[in-house]
């Protein structure tokens, strides 16, 4: 995937009055080597999908969760993803 633009996470240990979203974005190759860009909003926990060419793409977590007082740099991020064809 490549980054989405920043977004704010609520980070463990700390009381958000909301958690926040992360952006995450994939460019798809397709067969005619054209590039499609799915893009989505996950909460925490995971859970975002979207359907691309007949599978479904599920986002179902994303590491490391953020913490009081880290930084994460956006490159240090791995989503895990389920692909399931429909």
């Amino acid at each position: 995937p490549r980054r989405g633009p920043p977004r704010p996470r609520c980070p463990r240990g700390a009381r958000c009055i909301r958690a926040g979203e992360a952006v995450v974005v994939f460019d798809m190759r397709e067969d005619d080597g054209g590039v499609s860009t799915l893009t989505f909003e996950v909460p925490p926990g995971g859970g975002a999908s979207q359907s691309f060419r007949g599978y479904r793409v599920q986002i179902i977590g994303l590491d490391p969760e953020a913490e009081t007082d880290v930084d994460i740099a956006p490159d240090d991020y791995v989503a895990s993803i389920a692909v399931q064809k429909l």
